[in-house]
């Protein structure tokens, strides 16, 4: 058997629901710094999207610097394993 590998590069705000069952992981890099404020309603809209859409368990990498991100994360039921601060 031939292992296979596909890397999709998407918008996630722009994402069907229904097209996320198919991934295996998930990595997003939300706005940070001053653009944080801009965007953080869209940073919302992307974490529902995706805590209905995958499956339970889904390994996910999200880069922000925004610790309301983060509380929004562990409100809708995101685990975090770990985490890492980069200066």
């Amino acid at each position: 058997p031939t292992n296979r590998w596909e890397v999709r590069l998407s918008d996630a705000s722009e994402i069907d629901e229904s097209s996320l069952k198919e991934f295996d992981c998930v990595v997003a890099n939300f706005p940070w710094g001053q653009n944080t404020i801009s965007y953080y309603k869209m940073n919302i809209v992307i974490l529902e999207k995706l805590a209905k859409a995958l499956e339970p368990g889904t390994p996910c990498a999200f880069i922000t610097k925004d610790s309301q991100i983060q509380a929004e994360m562990k409100r809708q039921g995101y685990t975090f394993v770990g985490d890492a601060h980069i200066p």
